[in-house]
C-alpha cells in the first residue's frame, strides 16, 4: 500500500448484501516516532441515514414540479433537471443567470424584487409568476424558496420549489367573471342582495342596494336611514313582520313604498330569512330586494281601468258586457243581472246566448247566436230585441253587437249593448247630466285656479303651492314665466301673448322647475272673456299638476316599444290544431303595417311532428296527448329542422273548449331558443372543466360571499373533509366551522379574522388539522385571496376564495423523519459518550504504567534491561497517541477539533516498531 495513501484519513460509504449502508473509515496506525506502522479500518452503520436522505427527496419530488438550488448569493450553480424539463432549457441555458430568460417578461421584474430581498434578508420567499413550458407558451407557477443555514446561522445555500398553478389562476379568473356577470345581473333586473347584522344593527350595503333606496353608491347606510325611506304607511307593516321573522324565524316577505330624497316614489319588494348560530340565537338578517314600481303601475293602471269600465258599464242604460272569443261572458253590468234576478256566479264563464235573458225563448236564442257568429265574423250586429225580465212581460232594446279586434286584425272579444227604447230620452239626459259631474269633479281635483285681467292677476293659495313660490309673493305673468323651464318658455310666451291679445284660446302643458330643483308637468287652459269690442279684458284658468301621467304616459311609450321590439326580435311562429278534423295550420306573424297574418295549412298532427327532431319526436307528441286527456296548457322544448339545419324551439299552447270536458283546439306559439341552449351547453361543460381541474389537481375550492354572509364548498372539499354534497359543513357564517380541529380553531379563526380585516395583505395560508365524520384527523393546507373593494369608510371586504389540499402524507412523512434524525443523534451521543469514557478509562491505568516504567528505568543498570522498558515506554506513548485520535474522532463530530500540524511519522516509530519485533522473537524463543 502507498505510504502517502497510509498517511492520510481515508472514508467511503459502502453497501452489504443485507441491504444496509456502512460508513467505512481508515486511518494510520503510527508509532511513538510518528512514523505509520499500520492501519486502523472502523464501521459505522449509516443505513437509517441513508434512508432519511432518500426519503427526502422522494417528498421534495412529491410535493412540487420543480427544485432547485443556488449558492448563498442567489446564483444558480447546481444543475435542476425538473426546471430544464418543464422549461426545456439545457444546462448552458439554466446555470448562472440564464434561467430568467424562462420567465414571462411582465413578470420578471416584480419577481427579481422579490428574490433579491429575499436573498439580502434572508427571510423565505413566496411569489407567483408565469414560466415558459417547453410544449410552449407560459403557465403559473407558484415559488416557495428557503435559506438553508449553517451552524453559525448564515445562509448556506437557498433550497427552492414551484408548483404549477396555472389551472388554479384561471379557475380565479373565470370566478371573477362570473362575480362581474352577477352584478351586472342584479344592476339589470333592478335587484339588489342585502344583509342586516342584528347584534350591532349594521346594514351592509351594496352599490344596487344603494340605488334601489336614492342613496350614493359608497354610502354606508345605517338600520335608522334605511327604515326612514320606507313610507310612514308602510313602516310599521314592514317593522313588525321583521320582528316576526326575528322572533319565530319566519319568512320575511313584504312589499312597500320608499321615498326618495329626490323625490321619487318607488315600490320594493323585499324577501329575506334569519341567520342563526349554534345556540339558536339570531345573528343575522338577509335577503333580496327588489324595485317593482312598474308592476305596481301597471297593477294599479289595470284596477283603474277595470274599476273604470265597471262604473262605465253600470252607468249604462240596458245591457252591457263582454265576450271572449269563446262566445263566454265575461263581465255584465249589475242592472242587468238585478233585471233577471240572477247573479254574476250563474252567468259568468257560461255561453252569451245560454243567458237568461235569452233562454226563455228558443228562437231567441238561436237568433242570438247567428248574431254572435256574424259579429265573430267582424260584422256589427243591430236588431231589436225583447229582453227577459222577472215579472215582467219582457223589455224591448235596441241591441247591438260589435266585435273588438286585436293588433292582428282577429277578433278578441264582443260587446254586446242593448238600450231601452222607451226611455232613451230619459237617459240621455242622465248621461248628459253625469257627463258635466265628471267635468266638475275633473276641474275641482287638485287644481289652482288663477284670473288674469290687463290690471293685476290673482292666484289661489293653491297656485303658489304648485309653483313652489312663497304666498307672500306678488303675482304676474313674469313671476310665473320664471318657475317655467327654459326650454318650454318660449312656446309658452308665445301661446300667453297671442291668448291675451285673442287670436287663440289658452291651453297648454308645459314644466316648471321649483326653487328646490323638481321638475314638474303642468296642464293649463283658460277661458277668455272680451268686452262688446272684442277685446280680451280678463282670463280665468285652471293649472294642475300633470308629472304622474307625463311619466305614466313616457312609461307606456316606452313599455310599447320594447314589447315591440321583444315581439319582433323573438320572431314567434303561432299555429293552431284543430282536434276534431285534426288539422294543422300555421300563421305566418311577420307582416307589416295593419296587413293580417295570414294561415298555411301544414295538414295533421303527424305531418306537424314529422319536421320535429327524431329523438324528440315521442316526447313532444307524448306532452299533447297529456295536454289533451287532462285538458292543462301545453309545454315543451324540441328541435325542429329550419333552413337546412335543426333549431331549439320553446312551443306554449292553450286548449279552446266547447265545453268542460271536450276540447276543439289547441293554439300555441313556438319561440327560437336556440341561443339559449347554447348558451346552457357551454356553461355546463365550463362548469364541469372546472369540477375535473380541481378533482384532477387535489385541489378543493371554498368562496366565503362575505355580501351574503354564506359560504359555499366545492364537491372536492367536502370530498376531503368526508362530508357528501347535501351536508351542511357550518352552522354559521361567522363560527369556526365543527370540522376544524380544537387545537388549531384559534389559528383558524385568526386567519379568517386577517383575511376579512386586513386589506394589506389579502393573501394568505395556513396549515391545520381537520376532523372528519368518521374521527379521521387530516393535515390540510388551506390558501386564501381576499377581494376588497374601495368605499367611503375605506377597503372593506366583499369576498373571499380559497382552495384546500389534504397534506396529511405529507406532514406524516415529516414527522417520519424528524424521528429518524432525533434517534440517530441519540445514537451518535451514546457513541460518543462511550468513547469518551472508554479513552479515559484506558488513559489513567496506562499512565500510572509509563510512570513506573520511568522510575524501574532510573533504578537499573542493565543495558539491556534499560532498552526493554524503553521500548516499553515508547509503545505506551503510542498507545496514548491513539487514544488521543479516539478523542479527536469525537471533538470532530462534535465540532470542537482545532487543527494541529505534525509529522506523518513520529521520529523514532520504525526503531520502536523493531524493538518491540525484538521482543515478541525472544519470547518465542
Amino acid at each position: 500500500m502507498n505510504k502517502t495513501r497510509l498517511s492520510q484519513n481515508l472514508s467511503f460509504r459502502i453497501a452489504s448484501q443485507s441491504g444496509k449502508a456502512y460508513l467505512r473509515r481508515v486511518l494510520p496506525y503510527r508509532a511513538y516516532s510518528g512514523e505509520c506502522e499500520g492501519i486502523v479500518v472502523t464501521f459505522i452503520d449509516v443505513t437509517q441515514l441513508r434512508e432519511s436522505q432518500e426519503l427526502f427527496q422522494l417528498l421534495v419530488d412529491a410535493s412540487a414540479q420543480i427544485v432547485w438550488v443556488t449558492d448563498a448569493s442567489g446564483i444558480v450553480t447546481e444543475d435542476s433537471p425538473s426546471w430544464r424539463a418543464f422549461t426545456g432549457q439545457t444546462y448552458e441555458e439554466w446555470i448562472g443567470d440564464g434561467w430568467q430568460a424562462a420567465i414571462h417578461p411582465h413578470d420578471l421584474p416584480g419577481l427579481l424584487e422579490h428574490w433579491q430581498a429575499a436573498v439580502s434578508t434572508g427571510e423565505q420567499m413566496h411569489h407567483e409568476y408565469r414560466l415558459r413550458h417547453h410544449q410552449g407558451g407560459y403557465r403559473w407557477t407558484q415559488v416557495r424558496a428557503v435559506a438553508q443555514r449553517c451552524v453559525d446561522g448564515s445562509v448556506h445555500r437557498w433550497v427552492g420549489m414551484n408548483i404549477d398553478i396555472d389551472d388554479r389562476k384561471r379557475a380565479e379568473k373565470e370566478l371573477e367573471k362570473a362575480k362581474i356577470r352577477l352584478d351586472l345581473s342584479f344592476e339589470a333586473s333592478e335587484m339588489a342582495p342585502w344583509s342586516w347584522d342584528i347584534p350591532t344593527g349594521e346594514v351592509v350595503s351594496n352599490e344596487n342596494l344603494n340605488r334601489l333606496f336614492g342613496f350614493a353608491p359608497t354610502q354606508s347606510i345605517t338600520t335608522k336611514e334605511f327604515f326612514e325611506r320606507i313610507d310612514e304607511a308602510d313602516r310599521e307593516r314592514v317593522l313588525a313582520s321583521v320582528e316576526r321573522s326575528v322572533e319565530g324565524g319566519d319568512v320575511f316577505e313584504e312589499e312597500y313604498a320608499v321615498n326618495r330624497v329626490d323625490g321619487q316614489r318607488r315600490w320594493m319588494r323585499a324577501r329575506g330569512q334569519t341567520q342563526k348560530n349554534s345556540e339558536g340565537e339570531v345573528e343575522g338578517f338577509f335577503g333580496v330586494v327588489s324595485d317593482i314600481t312598474e308592476r305596481r303601475e301597471r297593477e294599479q293602471d289595470l284596477v283603474d281601468r277595470e274599476a273604470h269600465l265597471r262604473r262605465v258599464i253600470n252607468n249604462q242604460l240596458g245591457l252591457v258586457g263582454v265576450i271572449d272569443c269563446n262566445g263566454n261572458l265575461v263581465e255584465v253590468d249589475d242592472r242587468s243581472l238585478e233585471i233577471a234576478r240572477t247573479t254574476r256566479k250563474e252567468v259568468i264563464g257560461k255561453h252569451f246566448a245560454d243567458a237568461p235573458w235569452w233562454s226563455y225563448d228558443p228562437n231567441v236564442a238561436r237568433q242570438m247566436r247567428e248574431a254572435m257568429q256574424r259579429a265573430f265574423d267582424g260584422e256589427v250586429v243591430r236588431f231589436d230585441v225583447s229582453l227577459f225580465a222577472h215579472g215582467d212581460e219582457g223589455v224591448m232594446i235596441d241591441f247591438m253587437i260589435a266585435p273588438i279586434m286585436n293588433s292582428a286584425g282577429e277578433v278578441e272579444y264582443l260587446i254586446p249593448s242593448g238600450v231601452d227604447i222607451r226611455d232613451r230620452y230619459r237617459a240621455e239626459q242622465r248621461l248628459v247630466e253625469n257627463e258635466r259631474r265628471v267635468s266638475m269633479a275633473l276641474q275641482a281635483g287638485e287644481m289652482a285656479a288663477w284670473e288674469w285681467t290687463p290690471e293685476k292677476s290673482f292666484w289661489e293659495p293653491k297656485l303658489f303651492e304648485l309653483l313652489g313660490l312663497s304666498p307672500d309673493s306678488t303675482p304676474s305673468p313674469e313671476l310665473f314665466f320664471s318657475v317655467v323651464h327654459p326650454e318650454d318658455l318660449p312656446l309658452l310666451q308665445q301661446h300667453w301673448l297671442e291668448a291675451i291679445e285673442g287670436t287663440r284660446d289658452y291651453e297648454i302643458q308645459f314644466r316648471i322647475v321649483r326653487p328646490n330643483g323638481l321638475v314638474r308637468w303642468i296642464s293649463a287652459v283658460g277661458i277668455i272673456t272680451r268686452d262688446d269690442d272684442g277685446k280680451v279684458t280678463a282670463i280665468h284658468g285652471l293649472n294642475w299638476d300633470i308629472t304622474d301621467q307625463k311619466e305614466y304616459e313616457i312609461r307606456l311609450e316606452a313599455s310599447e316599444e320594447r314589447l315591440r321590439l321583444a315581439l319582433s326580435a323573438a320572431e314567434l311562429s303561432l299555429w293552431q290544431w284543430d282536434v276534431d278534423t285534426d288539422l294543422w295550420f300555421w300563421f305566418d306573424d311577420r307582416f307589416e303595417d295593419d296587413e293580417l297574418a295570414t294561415s298555411v295549412p301544414l295538414g295533421s298532427l303527424a305531418d306537424f311532428l314529422e319536421r320535429i327532431h327524431a329523438d324528440d319526436r315521442a316526447e313532444v307528441e307524448a306532452s299533447i296527448r297529456s295536454a289533451l286527456e287532462n285538458s292543462e296548457p301545453f309545454r315543451s322544448e324540441y328541435r325542429v329542422y329550419s333552413d337546412g339545419e335543426f333549431r331549439w324551439v320553446l312551443s306554449l299552447a292553450h286548449l279552446s273548449l266547447e265545453d268542460e270536458m271536450s276540447p276543439l283546439q289547441m293554439v300555441g306559439v313556438e319561440v327560437d331558443i336556440t341561443e339559449r341552449k347554447n348558451s346552457e351547453l357551454i356553461l355546463k361543460l365550463n362548469e364541469e372543466r372546472l369540477r375535473l381541474a380541481g378533482e384532477a389537481s387535489g385541489f378543493g375550492s371554498f368562496h366565503l360571499d362575505v355580501l351574503k354572509r354564506e359560504t359555499h364548498w366545492s364537491s372536492e372539499v367536502r370530498r376531503i373533509l368526508g362530508y357528501g354534497d347535501t351536508e351542511i359543513l357550518s352552522d354559521s357564517f361567522d363560527d369556526v366551522p365543527q370540522f376544524i380541529h380544537p387545537e388549531d380553531r384559534e389559528a383558524y379563526a385568526a386567519a379568517i379574522h386577517q383575511a376579512l380585516t386586513d386589506s394589506r395583505h389579502p393573501r394568505g395560508d395556513l396549515e391545520h388539522r381537520v376532523i372528519r365524520p368518521d374521527g379521521d384527523v387530516r393535515y390540510v393546507r388551506t390558501n386564501w385571496l381576499s377581494m376588497w373593494n374601495e368605499s367611503v369608510d375605506g377597503p372593506k371586504v366583499e369576498q373571499v376564495i380559497g382552495t384546500m389540499l389534504d397534506i396529511t402524507r405529507q406532514r406524516d412523512n415529516e414527522r417520519k423523519l424528524e424521528l429518524a434524525r432525533q434517534q440517530a443523534e441519540v445514537a451518535n451521543e451514546s457513541k460518543s459518550a462511550f468513547v469518551a469514557n472508554m479513552s479515559h478509562e484506558i488513559r489513567t491505568p496506562m499512565t500510572s504504567i509509563l510512570g513506573y516504567a520511568e522510575l524501574i528505568q532510573s533504578r537499573i543498570t542493565d543495558p539491556e534491561a534499560r532498552e526493554y522498558l524503553q521500548t516499553i515506554r515508547r509503545n505506551g506513548d503510542y498507545l496514548l497517541e491513539i487514544i488521543n485520535d479516539i478523542l479527536d474522532l469525537s471533538k470532530i463530530e462534535a465540532g470542537k477539533l482545532k487543527s494541529i500540524q505534525r509529522n506523518s511519522i513520529p521520529p523514532g516509530s520504525w526503531k520502536t516498531c523493531g524493538a518491540s519485533w525484538k521482543c515478541v522473537l525472544r519470547r518465542k524463543i
